[in-house]
């Protein structure tokens, strides 16, 4: 088995194996990339994104053992505040799949470093643009 869409993986090994998450909040670790073992969903079935609009972060304190990980209460990070982000459109619950319309939902952060700069990289007023926004506080 891969793993369910969107698997984001850690970038280092902790306790000698790959760690990652796919929708919809499924863990996953792996020796070598090619096979992947499913371990706990941390978030419901239903989950795709926590706020309809924002960017949230959660941590995950790596306990020994990795079935009774479980994420903090998730804390804003980025919501949209310029019409081209959505901030002009109304907020509604984001569904799965191609947004084909501008909508209020910031989307598929990733983290770009560059240097001695840190950036967040983000999908804006839905799927209708990309936007990269420098990371100030660590």
């Amino acid at each position: 088995m891969v793993a369910f869409p969107y698997l984001r993986v850690l970038p280092e090994k902790y306790d000698g194996k790959w760690l990652g998450m796919s929708m919809p909040g499924i863990l996953y670790r792996s020796d070598d990339f090619r096979i992947w073992e499913a371990g706990a969903m941390v978030f419901d079935s239903d989950f795709r994104h926590c706020a309809p609009e924002h960017i949230l972060h959660s941590t995950i304190a790596l306990v020994d053992d990795w079935s009774d990980w479980v994420p903090s209460e998730p804390e804003s990070v980025l919501a949209p505040e310029e019409s081209w982000e959505g901030a002009d459109l109304a907020i509604a619950p984001s569904a799965r799949g191609q947004v084909t319309t501008r909508v209020r939902q910031l989307r598929d952060p990733a983290i770009v470093e560059d240097g001695d700069h840190l950036y967040i990289a983000y999908a804006v007023a839905g799927e209708c643009g990309l936007a990269l926004a420098e990371i100030h506080d660590r």
